[in-house]
């Protein structure tokens, strides 16, 4: 009798442990305080709507991985008091801290966690004085149908530069790894089932953190910048057996995991996890939430109520360049860079903005920050906001053309510094440009974005890109020397030796050959100088081979508003040496003046021409001369910081005696190392007139002709004064 009452209790005792049990966790991330439905996403009513929808099919608990409070307008406005009142009707469990949350202050934080009703938790998150009080749990303990879990937050320890200073003054950051594992060891103790974790970074951060985690099961993480669900990975196992977890950013997504556990002598065993996510932008919203939204709405509109101007456009694009060009100007910066994901499409009165609507506008507030970038740094952030292309981490630039990559009507160079000004969540890589982390100085200037944007509004009646044409920005003089030693082999036709011009001179034969240039300009955003000169000597057996000095000076003035640009020039062409023309003729130096006038316009990405009036007076012969130039300049930056250029100018003259002339120069420079490169430069020159004799006979000797090839070392140097 007793051994078949032991038989039948064993078979009950079996039958317990074997009956399986399932929790479902209902989890959301990065909802940002998000009020109201903009259109892209939710909306907290249609979150809490979700979230009591998808609890009730088995016991639940309601998770999110941070970020519940901010950056939403009307959230900042009211320091995430609305957000936690619409999240209290979902029922949380637990929330984990993003960086976002700690927007308002701890204080601020402190209280809105009194008000929740829910907790907190950040475990490697301290205060920076003993005696502060931090609103935060390192982890909590919930039993759901049985199943004892234990759910941790911690903070991601590359975020803490990304939160409020206020904030980041009185807490202190740890490595999230050693604080984890700690408390997973303390649960164990505890004897929990399940260990959640909650934590807010970008994905390699994420899995990062939880390959180093092997007592974990579940990783519930926000951060994940990918705002469709087809670019964010939901659901993943890592070899180490723990499931990671998320939703794209925003709350237009709310996931689930279900797990089911199965009873065992030792305890419970977690035999099967399933995750899905759900699109909640066709669900009604929470009435009572809905109610609470129109109520904080209203008293924001109220408040915010101030009309400012008008801002030109309605795509982000337009808005975003219009103030990133503001920035640059109030900061007297080169190049301005924001975000796309600064930015919203809003819809305005036809009075203009309000002061409620740039709050709307500017997704959230951020601080100016100015710093030093040199070119290529310049050049790599572009080339990575081109491969974004119009997603929400792409990046918008003002006074930097990054399709031809000029500013100010100047090519960018690789080396040299450029002033920037930008924004303080791009410099501490929230949008992972590595290369703003590494300017060469960053000055944060602790202005407000938002209360920029306001006045400059406010000042300007209207705003847009093409207003700052206008403005003079603080000036910059640039200037540029090389100095060249070179193989050179000449070839000058027999005709060009009749002709009394600086570019056909010397001696077909090669040689070895100096050669400086130099440059120096003046710019301002009307405008800009230019002085370019150019001398080239070679000689070989004590005899000139080679001899040319040019030298011209053109001010251009900038025209956005129409096709071309309107410049002047000056300039002029000599040599060093003189030398007998035509045959035993008289010796004497070349020596031309020349001014011309007209308009300058760029074609495709990397072409530049010029069409003029020209006069010139050629001082050797006492002759002048009038026509028509032009000027096409090509310029391409290959792989490995090489550079290939080519100039060609032409003059076709109306005068007497119908000068024609054609010069063509092309450069292609490779760096070598430093300031020194390889340089291959190949030239070639065209040029007649007509001459006539007494009795109006031509004796013109038809086309001169010169070519050369130069193959050599180069050593430039650039300054620039700002």
């Amino acid at each position: 009798m007793m051994i078949g009452w032991i038989l039948i209790l064993l078979v009950s005792a079996s039958n317990v442990f074997a009956q399986p049990r399932t929790i479902r966790v209902v989890h959301t991330n990065d909802v940002g305080g998000d009020l109201a439905d903009d259109g892209s996403s939710g909306g907290l009513g249609r979150v809490v709507t979700a979230v009591n929808k998808l609890r009730q099919k088995h016991p639940a608990l309601v998770l999110d991985a941070g970020n519940i409070l901010g950056p939403d307008v009307i959230s900042s406005w009211d320091g995430g008091q609305a957000a936690v009142e619409a999240l209290r009707g979902a029922g949380y469990s637990a929330v984990g801290v993003g960086n976002h949350d700690l927007d308002y202050g701890v204080d601020t934080l402190n209280a809105r966690v009194k008000e929740a009703g829910f907790p907190f938790l950040a475990g490697n998150v301290k205060p920076v004085k003993r005696n502060y009080e931090l609103p935060f749990k390192p982890y909590v303990i919930k039993e759901v149908n049985g199943v004892r879990v234990g759910i941790i937050g911690c903070l991601d320890e590359n975020l803490a530069s990304r939160i409020n200073p206020e904030s980041a003054k009185v807490i202190e950051v740890t490595d999230p790894a050693r604080s984890v594992n700690a408390t997973l060891s303390a649960l164990t103790s505890y004897g929990v089932d399940l260990t959640i974790l909650l934590f807010n970074a970008n994905p390699a951060a994420t899995v990062g953190l939880a390959r180093s985690l092997p007592g974990l099961d579940l990783l519930i993480t926000g951060g994940q910048r990918d705002d469709s669900p087809g670019h964010t990975t939901t659901y993943y196992k890592l070899a180490n057996d723990v499931h990671v977890a998320t939703t794209p950013a925003g709350n237009g997504m709310v996931g689930l995991v279900d797990l089911t556990f199965v009873g065992e002598p030792g305890g419970l065993r977690l035999t099967t996890v399933a995750s899905a996510t759900f699109d909640i932008r066709h669900l009604e919203p929470d009435a009572s939430v809905t109610a609470a939204v129109k109520r904080v709405a209203a008293g924001f509109a109220e408040d915010k109520g101030r009309q400012l101007g008008q801002l030109d456009g309605f795509s982000i694009a337009r808005r975003g360049s219009a103030v990133a060009n503001l920035m640059r100007l109030h900061t007297e910066s080169e190049i301005g860079i924001v975000s796309r994901r600064t930015f919203r499409e809003v819809e305005v009165d036809e009075e203009g903005f309000y002061e409620r609507d740039v709050n709307r506008l500017i997704r959230f507030d951020d601080v100016l920050v100015k710093l030093e970038l040199t070119g290529r740094g310049l050049r790599e952030i572009a080339n990575r906001s081109k491969r974004l292309k119009d997603g929400p981490d792409g990046l918008l630039f003002a006074g930097l053309d990054v399709k031809t990559m000029v500013i100010n009507g100047r090519p960018l160079r690789n080396k040299e510094p450029y002033r920037v000004v930008t924004l303080r969540r791009l410099v501490q890589g929230e949008s992972e440009y590595r290369q703003i982390e590494n300017a060469l100085s960053i000055h944060d200037t602790g202005i407000s974005l938002r209360s920029l944007t306001a006045a400059g509004l406010e000042a300007w009646g209207t705003l847009s890109s093409s207003s700052f044409w206008r403005l003079d920005l603080k000036p910059v003089w640039r200037s540029s020397w090389s100095l060249e030693g070179s193989f050179n082999r000449n070839y000058v036709d027999d005709t060009a030796t009749n002709y009394r011009v600086s570019f056909l001179r010397g001696e077909t034969r090669s040689a070895w050959k100096t050669s400086t240039r130099y440059q120096l300009g003046y710019e301002t955003s009307r405008s800009a100088t230019t002085l370019e000169s150019l001398a080239d000597y070679g000689r070989v057996a004590g005899e000139t081979t080679s001899d040319q000095f040019e030298s011209d000076v053109t001010h251009r003035r900038r025209a956005p508003n129409l096709r071309v640009d309107p410049f002047v020039s000056a300039g002029l062409g000599t040599a060093f040496t003189k030398r007998s023309f035509g045959n035993g003729g008289e010796s004497g130096r070349p020596l031309q003046i020349r001014t011309s006038t007209g308009f300058e316009r760029k074609f495709w990405k990397r072409w530049v021409a010029q069409f003029a009036f020209r006069a010139q007076r050629d001082l050797d012969e006492d002759q002048s001369d009038y026509g028509a130039e032009a000027k096409v300049n090509y310029q391409v930056h290959l792989k490995q910081g090489g550079r290939f250029r080519t100039r060609i100018r032409t003059f076709y003259g109306l005068s007497d005696r119908r000068v024609i002339s054609v010069e063509n120069y092309n450069t292609l420079n490779f760096p070598l190392v430093g300031e020194l490169s390889l340089t291959v430069r190949q030239n070639n020159f065209a040029y007649r007139l007509d001459r006539k004799d007494d009795t109006g006979q031509s004796t013109s000797p038809g086309f001169g002709f010169r070519s050369d090839l130069t193959v050599g070392l180069t050593y430039g140097l650039d300054w620039k004064w700002l």
